[in-house]
C-alpha cells in the first residue's frame, strides 16, 4: 500500500490524539513499521520523557556560565553511532536498525565540585544527576546536550571562549 499525504496526515492526527502506534496501524491497515516511519518526527504526546528546559536555562547567565567552564575543563562530547541488524521474535523477521546517542560526560573526583556541578545542573535545567563510578557524570537529555553544544566544543583541546562574548 502506498503511504499519501492524506495517510501521513491521519497519522499525526491520531498520534496527537493519543493513540499507540499499534492502534493506528490497525485502524488504517498499515504496517507498524510504516506508522513508526511517517510519524517519527512527531513525539507521542503522553510519552513521559518530553521534559521542557526551563525559562531560566534559555538565557545565558553566570550559573550556566559556570557549567559551560566545568565542562571545558575536565567534560568531553560523546557521539555514537551504530547500525546492527536484529531479528523480532513477535514478527519473524530481520531487521537493520540504527542507534544513535548523544551525551556529555563530566569526571571529577572532588566531592564538593561534584556537590557544586549538581547544584547547578539542577538549577539551570531542572535535571537531577546522579555520580557513576569514580565521580563521572552523564547529561543525555537531549534538549540539555543541544543547548549546551550551542556555545562551545567540550575537551581539554578543542573548547573556545564563545565569540559572542566579544
Amino acid at each position: 500500500m502506498r503511504i499519501t499525504e492524506e495517510i501521513m496526515k491521519k497519522i499525526i492526527d491520531l498520534k496527537k490524539h493519543g493513540l499507540h502506534i499499534n492502534e493506528i496501524s490497525k485502524k488504517l491497515g498499515i504496517s507498524d513499521r510504516s506508522v513508526n516511519k511517517y510519524s517519527k518526527h512527531f513525539p507521542h504526546p503522553n510519552r513521559k520523557s518530553l521534559i521542557k528546559l526551563s525559562k531560566f536555562s534559555k538565557k545565558f547567565s553566570l550559573e550556566k556560565a559556570e557549567i559551560l567552564g566545568y565542562l571545558c575543563s575536565e567534560g568531553n562530547d560523546n557521539d555514537f553511532d551504530k547500525r546492527y541488524f536484529i531479528f523480532d521474535n513477535r514478527r519473524g523477521k530481520s531487521y537493520y536498525m540504527r542507534s544513535k546517542k548523544n551525551w556529555i560526560n563530566f569526571s571529577n573526583t572532588d566531592k564538593t565540585l561534584q556537590g557544586r556541578f549538581i547544584y547547578l545542573m539542577n538549577l539551570v535545567y531542572n535535571y537531577k544527576l546522579k555520580p557513576y563510578k569514580k565521580g563521572s557524570f552523564y547529561i543525555q537529555r537531549k534538549k540539555v546536550v543541544k543547548d549546551l553544544r550551542k556555545y562551545t566544543s567540550f575537551g581539554s583541546r578543542k573548547w573556545a571562549v564563545p565569540k559572542f562574548f566579544f
